[in-house]
């Protein structure tokens, strides 16, 4: 996939190999097959995996989208998609360490799971990292982020 892609840039010079070893991790991938719009079966995840750590990664943190009307995924079906990745590579002897978060869309799903967490927490209010889907103006317009100008 990645090499055809390539290609179509690369028609008239070699392309030097890369080697990503430094950076040892990516954590924005769409790894886990089926659950959105990454890859579509166990096989197109495994030959990723093999790209990505061709390119010196051996930790990946996959981060399946969860959007409340398209992408509905869940921690249940994030995990299970993960163990099977996860046998993949043992099967096929790959040595990549692969876990999971999510990257979350700001819809009312995501507003709605704030509020149920009876934690009265607050985008502005945050102390912990959260990896976000929105531009700022999606948060000002969710009035999610303090007062003032952009």
């Amino acid at each position: 996939m990645f090499k055809s892609l390539l290609n179509k840039f690369s028609k008239s010079r070699e392309v030097e190999p890369i080697n990503l070893s430094g950076l040892n991790a990516d954590m924005h991938s769409h790894l886990i097959p089926g659950i959105d719009d990454g890859a579509k079966t166990v096989e197109e995840s495994i030959e990723l995996i093999r790209i990505l750590h061709g390119l010196g990664y051996s930790k990946l943190i996959t981060t399946p989208h969860i959007m409340s009307d398209y992408f509905r995924n869940t921690p249940e079906n994030i995990n299970e998609g993960l163990a099977v990745v996860r046998a993949a590579l043992e099967a096929e002897n790959i040595p990549v360490e692969i876990s999971a978060a999510a990257e979350y869309y700001i819809d009312d799903g995501f507003i709605r799971k704030l509020e149920e967490s009876g934690e009265g927490w607050r985008l502005d209010q945050a102390t912990e990292f959260l990896v976000i889907a929105a531009t700022l103006l999606d948060l000002k317009a969710a009035r999610l982020l303090p007062s003032g100008e952009i």
